[in-house]
């Protein structure tokens, strides 16, 4: 239940980072 509100975001928040150092945008980390 809370596992999945804190483990979700987590996940997907490695993910955009994943792709974006696939993309070689630095640009998230501007943010």
């Amino acid at each position: 239940m809370d596992l999945y509100s804190h483990v979700m975001p987590s996940a997907l928040l490695d993910a955009s980072r994943t792709i974006d150092l696939a993309l070689g945008n630095d640009e998230s980390e501007a943010r």
